[in-house]
């Protein structure tokens, strides 16, 4: 576990991760909570929220032949994840114990609606919403995939 992330949960921070349905595999979903004792001896519990971004397959499939030369030019239904990402919110919906819900934002309404979306998530999740949320710098960043050069729009 890297600093920054043990940094964020001992001061009661959020930390977000992106994954890809198509990794779900690699997931422990039965363990969602997390026990961390520090060098310093200090207990962190990590709880861990789901958030499922979603966006219509037929838009998916679109942008997908556009920038065929950055995963190829034919997907396979593992590769785009549909059928995982369906699995996963059964999964997480279907606990038990189903304290913290899982979250879906269509991507469309994020689009159409930053603000409104955001804030509607931070409330749901139960975190701060502020307007530099808003905001993302311009040009490459260190954390960007292969498809940060392309241009989809």
């Amino acid at each position: 576990m890297g600093a920054a992330k043990l940094n964020a949960a001992s001061e009661g921070g959020v930390i977000f991760c992106k994954h890809m349905s198509k990794h779900s595999f690699l997931y422990d979903f039965d363990n969602e909570h997390e026990t961390i004792v520090t060098g310093d001896g200090v207990n962190i519990q990590l709880i861990h929220r789901h958030v499922l971004l979603i966006r219509d397959p037929v838009a998916v499939l679109s942008a997908w032949s556009m920038v065929g030369d950055v995963h190829g030019d034919n997907p396979t239904p593992d590769e785009l994840g549909f059928v995982s990402l369906m699995s996963i919110y059964s999964k997480l919906e279907s606990r038990v114990d189903n304290s913290s819900p899982v979250v879906v934002i269509d991507s469309d309404e994020l689009a159409r609606d930053p603000k409104g979306s955001l804030s509607n998530l931070c409330k749901r999740l139960s975190i701060e919403y502020d307007d530099s949320m808003l905001t993302w710098k311009s040009g490459e960043h260190e954390c960007d995939g292969p498809w940060a050069k392309v241009r989809i729009c």
